[in-house]
């Protein structure tokens, strides 16, 4: 029950992270926009933060299914970055999605408040993941 446990969790927030990446690039200029709505990159450089961004995704979800170290990691490091922004353009009172889902956020009316909700789970879903994982002692790689 333990291992599915973890796989189950480690899979959904895979899903959700390699998801995002593909919906991100099926339509990279929204994408861009919403990053220059944010504010928080410098003028110019917003494709260069969408596309690194959705590559950091594809790898954290790549190595968090191969059950990796760094995919716990990577994919952690992302998660709480997104939930920060998300808690930065709610606290100046944005009023747009997060683009978290690329366009299936705008279709589905998903507020900046029901994206936080989302990270939070996929952040306890990624902690339940790790917590209950395999532990091989020595090999930077589990089993």
């Amino acid at each position: 029950m333990r291992i599915w446990s973890e796989r189950i969790c480690r899979w959904i927030v895979t899903g959700v992270l390699v998801w995002a990446a593909v919906a991100k690039w099926s339509d990279i200029d929204a994408f861009v926009r919403t990053i220059d709505d944010f504010g928080l990159v410098w003028p110019g450089w917003e494709f260069a933060a969408a596309v690194s961004v959705t590559l950091a995704e594809i790898a954290a979800g790549v190595m968090l299914f191969r059950r990796r170290l760094f995919g716990y990691g990577l994919a952690g490091i992302l998660l709480i970055a997104f939930t920060t922004v998300i808690v930065y353009g709610m606290s100046i009172g944005l009023d747009i999605d997060c683009g978290c889902l690329g366009p299936a956020d705008r279709w589905a009316g998903i507020t900046l408040r029901t994206s936080l909700i989302r990270n939070l789970l996929l952040l306890a879903a990624l902690a339940a993941a790790w917590m209950l994982r395999p532990r091989r002692v020595g090999h930077g790689v589990e089993p």
